[in-house]
């Protein structure tokens, strides 16, 4: 296996299991507009929080800082579509530690592992460093940053992987079935 790979491969992991939590988050879609009525708290028994606020959404893990980005909301509030546009550098660490305790877009975080990977291997082509990069992007897009659209029926909000979430503040949900 080439250095390369392994590297891959090492960034993989890391990546993976940073990011493990997030398959099972919202994710993606849309320009804001969500209904004011889906404004506050949403909790999972996983630990998991979803704060809405007309438009804007951030994911907590545990009390800690995860994902922010924007919803939309369609069919009367009972759809609902996510779409991360930050991630927190905490939620992104793991015991190398590389990212600051800060939001990033998807480009920033592409930057902070391009430094990472000249760090670590100054011997590596500017070529070879894009290469990966594309590879690690394309990535990106299917975790953190991805699309994802839920359903809710009145405070009970089911994410595109099954999570289920319950409203514990803010205005009532749809009103339900």
């Amino acid at each position: 296996m080439t250095f390369s790979s392994k590297f891959a491969l090492t960034v993989a992991l890391v990546l993976t299991m940073a990011l493990t939590f997030s398959c099972s988050s919202p994710g993606g879609g849309g320009n804001g507009g969500g209904g004011s009525s889906l404004n506050g708290t949403w909790k999972s028994n996983e630990g998991m929080d979803i704060k809405l606020n007309n438009g804007s959404f951030e994911v907590l893990f545990d009390n800690k800082a995860g994902l922010r980005g924007t919803y939309t909301s369609a069919a009367g509030n009972t759809v609902i579509t996510f779409v991360v546009k930050e991630v927190h550098g905490d939620y992104l660490n793991d015991e190398r530690a590389i990212f600051e305790s800060k939001w990033y877009n998807k480009n920033q975080v592409l930057d902070v592992l391009k430094k990472w990977v000249k760090e670590l291997n100054p011997n590596l082509t500017d070529s070879e460093i894009s290469d990966w990069l594309g590879e690690m992007s394309a990535a990106l897009d299917e975790e953190p940053f991805k699309t994802e659209t839920g359903i809710i029926d009145g405070n009970t909000m089911i994410d595109g992987d099954g999570n289920t979430y319950t409203k514990t503040t803010g205005s009532s949900g749809n009103g339900g079935s």
